[in-house]
């Protein structure tokens, strides 16, 4: 695993000291209680010190019941309003904030003075290494007696995250050369000004993705589902030493990349389906946006490929906070073969090169067939791979 580049910043992240366990132990659990109970009393304190509701007068008999059910549902569904939480996703993700970006660090400290102006705390910019005295202090303040007002902070993390150089997507000829190359870049339509700006600013890649390239013929797995991979099986189908495409949707897409890895693939790609859009697609006359309300045929998801079900969290501290000194380890959560998000159009031009995808049997149902494409495939996926900056 390449060593630590950069800063991880989560903003006012409770994280206890480094320990080694199982991620399935009391331990973690009694942490995740532990925490939900310290937001909710931090919440309710604030709500009072805001003077948001007033504390009733307390008697022997009502001491338990400050509020009705129906007042604590009145204040619940207040905040946010419609209106602030429009407002608060145009201010904050109208525009790029990658993970380890100046532009993420700057977000955190917008969120800082937010919280300092709204709570009446302190202007300072206090910036911690997670799980230094620093930070440990300013997170056990909270449940003293001597915490009588709002605080708020910025604590520094190291997890490891990739982020994209370079991907290409190619159909290569009988002498292997480029027949057909991909454009990996969304529309961004000037239509709207924000995709139009931003079009490239996040690039098309997958999260912890593997680094490589990969060379194939190309194999339709539907979903990428388990039932998916065992009917590819069942149909005599071997994944060995091919790509395989599969569509976004019913399971996680690191799941898809994981399954695939385990019986051979080499690469995966993965595109947006307008099967799964319902009614509202080009096909059925509907305009793309920005021009209409249908899918953008060049629009990509991009996401995480880690393998959640193994572990969640940074690859190389499994189990324990991404501290600056931590002791780390290979990470296991992540694929080791490549893979690449694409659009529904660059979709249908692979699905062409291997044609009818199922064989129909008994009672009209049809299988996966397991057919691989007529020419090879080249899916290419360099990034940097670094500890990252994300805010929480």
């Amino acid at each position: 695993m390449p060593e630590v580049e950069k800063q991880q910043i989560s903003l006012g992240v409770i994280a206890p000291p480094p320990k080694h366990f199982d991620i399935g132990n009391r331990f973690l659990r009694f942490r995740v209680f532990a925490l939900i109970l310290l937001a909710i009393f931090a919440i309710k304190a604030t709500v009072f010190q805001l003077g948001i509701v007033r504390r009733p007068p307390l008697t022997p008999s009502l001491s338990h019941h400050r509020l009705s059910d129906a007042k604590r549902d009145e204040l619940f569904l207040s905040v946010p309003s419609s209106e602030s939480a429009l407002a608060a996703s145009r201010a904050y993700a109208t525009h790029p904030h990658l993970a380890g970006s100046p532009a993420d660090f700057e977000d955190a400290k917008v969120l800082l003075e937010l919280f300092q102006t709204e709570f009446g705390i302190e202007k300072t910019e206090p910036i911690f290494s997670a799980g230094t005295p620093e930070s440990r202090n300013a997170t056990l303040l909270l449940t003293t007696p001597f915490a009588t007002k709002p605080s708020a902070w910025i604590d520094v993390y190291y997890p490891v995250l990739n982020t994209p150089l370079n991907r290409s997507l190619q159909i290569l000829g009988e002498d292997d050369s480029t027949v057909w190359e991909a454009d990996l870049v969304e529309d961004g339509d000037p239509l709207d000004g924000d995709a139009s700006t931003y079009k490239d600013s996040v690039p098309t890649w997958h999260g912890l993705s593997k680094d490589g390239v990969a060379e194939g013929h190309l194999v339709y797995a539907n979903y990428g589902a388990k039932a998916d991979y065992d009917e590819l099986v069942a149909a005599g189908a071997d994944l060995t030493g091919k790509i395989v495409i599969v569509r976004y949707g019913a399971v996680f897409r690191g799941l898809k990349v994981k399954r695939a890895q385990e019986l051979g693939a080499i690469g995966v790609l993965i595109y947006s389906d307008t099967r799964d859009d319902g009614y509202i697609t080009v096909e059925n006359g509907f305009a793309p946006y920005p021009h209409g309300p249908a899918r953008n045929p060049t629009s990509v998801q991009r996401g995480s490929v880690q393998y959640l079900s193994s572990y969640p969290g940074d690859p190389t501290t499994p189990g324990y906070p991404a501290y600056e000194h931590a002791q780390r380890e290979e990470g296991t959560n992540i694929p080791k073969i490549p893979s690449l998000p694409i659009s529904w159009e660059n979709g249908q031009k692979l699905l062409k090169e291997i044609g009818e995808l199922y064989v129909v049997g008994e009672h009209g149902r049809r299988t996966l067939n397991g057919k691989a494409s007529a020419s090879k495939i080249k899916l290419v996926n360099h990034g940097g791979c670094h500890s990252n900056t994300f805010f929480g």
